[in-house]
């Protein structure tokens, strides 16, 4: 429905772009004449982003790396699902691990036997 000045009484916004029409959006007023001009551009610039997130939605449900990612949410959910006190230990665990591995430990023992002491360069 359109008024004498061409601005309609209750406005529609097309969500549509060069793939296809997606829906209508509209906007209600109790008073009448509550849009202006620049309303009905604000609501075109939300009505074409809209339609631009609606269509990132619908690509991303289609990409074939969400099922991927699927199995790693899956761990993530049941790390989140043990308790603090489990995630400290293992936490505890793989840092002890990790020093073990990258501390030195000196593993040549000095001896004081003659089949233990170093021998000097050129002698033997």
């Amino acid at each position: 429905m359109v008024r004498a000045d061409r601005q309609p009484l209750v406005p529609a916004v097309p969500l549509q772009d060069e793939d296809g029409k997606l829906g209508v959006w509209t906007l209600e007023a109790d008073e009448a004449y509550a849009f202006s001009e620049r309303d009905l551009e604000v609501a075109q610039l939300l009505g074409t982003q809209a339609t631009v997130a609606l269509r990132n939605a619908v690509l991303f449900h289609q990409i074939p790396m969400r099922g991927m990612m699927q199995p790693l949410a899956r761990t993530h959910a049941k790390v989140a699902a043990l308790g603090r006190h489990r995630l400290v230990w293992a936490g505890a665990a793989v840092l002890a691990a990790l020093a073990l591995l990258f501390v030195p430990v000196p593993l040549r023992v000095a001896g004081t036997r003659a089949c233990c002491r170093a021998v000097p360069a050129g002698v033997g």
